[in-house]
């Protein structure tokens, strides 16, 4: 069984074959293209996150200039 997640409503969807047209049955979005996964691997792919300090940065100008495109403000 194979198990694709919609990007638009993030829920899983669940299928036999992976290789037909595929539709999200919770928002009818086209996930044809979206690559699928074994629906009984239990491994999570998390997305890794790193805090670092604006002063570290400011000290280490070749590590700064690796991690500028992910750099993300708070608006707060």
């Amino acid at each position: 069984m194979y198990k694709k997640i919609c990007p638009k409503c993030h829920q899983p969807s669940f299928s036999s074959s992976d290789s037909d047209r595929w539709v999200c049955p919770i928002c009818s979005k086209d996930l044809t293209s979206i690559t699928s996964r074994d629906a009984e691997t239990r491994k999570q792919s998390k997305p890794k996150l790193f805090i670092i300090k604006h002063s570290y940065l400011q000290q280490n100008p070749k590590l700064n200039a690796r991690i500028r495109p992910f750099i993300f403000e708070s608006f707060d």
